[in-house]
């Protein structure tokens, strides 16, 4: 997965609601966006967005609805 950095301390929604998310709420680096269906939590670290789910973070591609599933 390619992810893109980003130099902004600040969250990139830009990056996120010019590929098509909706931005449902945010709070400081936590934001809920919603696109073709599918609602996610993301944690904006480190110049990238990361998917938070069950108390854990992976990788998030704004290109994508696909995301890859939990390998423990």
């Amino acid at each position: 997965m390619t992810r893109t950095l980003s130099t902004k301390a600040d969250p990139d929604f830009a990056q996120l609601t010019t590929l098509g998310w909706s931005i449902i709420s945010c709070v400081g680096p936590y934001v809920t966006v919603w696109r073709d269906g599918e609602e996610c939590v993301l944690l904006w670290k480190d110049g990238v967005w990361l998917r938070l789910e069950n108390g854990r973070t992976s990788d998030f591609s704004p290109y994508s609805t696909v995301t890859e599933p939990w390998s423990d």
